[in-house]
């Protein structure tokens, strides 16, 4: 039976003040132009959350339908998912580069990152210990300021040597 699954968000603070920043110059510009008057603080704020959500279900729809199925426990339709997101992102690098301003998300983590990280914990719900094993490898090796792959690579090895 798969355990509760755990949810861990990053914030990368630089990425929030640029969308603070953003926001304000976008509701700066309605003002001026006239388009969200008399409301510019209404108008303002719903344009940047249709824009981010719009463009994240666009960007990162695969890495969305992916948790979705890990929250039903679906751990073999979010493996493929998740696989499809990192691939997209593979080769779309600078949409996850500058996610900060693609899809306004303040992740510290990239999606690539985060979808190999999550197909590695889908491996692990899966029993396939040696798949989840060798992408927590390829997360500390490509990302070693990444805190979630070290960790289980250290309590995979504690629990080895028991």
């Amino acid at each position: 039976m798969a355990e509760s699954t755990p949810r861990i968000r990053t914030i990368s603070w630089p990425a929030v003040i640029m969308q603070v920043l953003l926001l304000a110059l976008l509701i700066k510009i309605l003002s001026w132009l006239g388009l969200a008057n008399p409301f510019p603080f209404v108008f303002g704020p719903l344009f940047f959350l249709m824009f981010s959500y719009g463009m994240r279900y666009w960007l990162a729809g695969n890495h969305m339908q992916g948790m979705r199925a890990v929250r039903n426990q679906n751990f073999h339709a979010a493996l493929e998912h998740f696989e499809a997101s990192v691939k997209f992102f593979d080769k779309n690098p600078k949409a996850d580069k500058y996610r900060a301003l693609t899809m306004l998300s303040a992740s510290r983590f990239c999606y690539r990152e985060m979808g190999l990280i999550n197909m590695a914990y889908c491996y692990g719900q899966m029993g396939r210990g040696e798949d989840m094993v060798k992408l927590y490898q390829e997360v500390a090796r490509e990302y070693p300021e990444n805190e979630i792959a070290r960790t289980a690579l250290k309590m995979i090895e504690r629990e080895g040597e028991e």
